[in-house]
């Protein structure tokens, strides 16, 4: 299932993004065009019940660009695309893309990577916080009952300072969103790569 996961990654990885990265200078200079402004137009990100606050951190400051809905996304990878979007990450943290792939072996089930762009985290360890708030949105989704693994990446727009992912391999298992403390939720984080 990994294996699967990293092939469909680095073959669709490139082509989002060439796409991202086209859509990042004309959807800008498009608005500008349109006329609209700088801040503001953009709706604020929405918090999720079953996400406390304590890891719900500030986005002051942060200028993420809007991540674009491709072509080439099925109706899954939409809808979640929507959802991640909301999320308020650390400043510095954007959301990048997800990906749904159905795991040989596991009919009916999916597994979903989520990519962000987080130039400045050192470590694949140091994406835990933002993995467990992924999950636990991920978690309260209607998606939720067929996914039987996470994968969180740093494998963004920025070049990552590592090349290594964390994965729950046992998404379906864990109550993400439940009353679990942050340690817990960590150790259910595994590093591959």
């Amino acid at each position: 299932m990994i294996d699967m996961l990293s092939r469909y990654s680095e073959s669709v990885l490139v082509y989002d993004q060439l796409i991202r990265r086209i859509l990042r200078i004309v959807l800008p200079a498009a608005c500008l065009l349109a006329g609209c402004t700088s801040e503001g137009d953009a709706p604020a990100p929405v918090e999720r019940p079953g996400i406390p606050a304590s890891i719900m951190p500030s986005v002051a400051g942060q200028k993420c660009p809007a991540v674009p809905i491709l072509p080439s996304q099925n109706s899954d990878e939409k809808q979640l695309n929507l959802e991640v979007s909301q999320l308020k990450f650390p400043e510095g943290v954007c959301f990048f893309a997800v990906r749904v792939v159905e795991p040989a072996g596991e009919p009916g089930m999916v597994a979903v990577g989520v990519d962000l762009d987080a130039p400045n985290i050192d470590s694949p360890n140091d994406m835990r916080p933002m993995g467990s708030l992924i999950a636990r949105m991920l978690k309260n989704s209607s998606i939720a009952p067929r996914v039987s693994a996470l994968t969180i990446t740093n494998w963004g727009d920025s070049p990552a300072n590592y090349n290594e992912f964390i994965i729950d391999e046992e998404f379906e298992g864990h109550p993400w969103g439940e009353a679990i403390s942050t340690e817990v939720e960590a150790a259910w984080w595994v590093n591959h790569g």
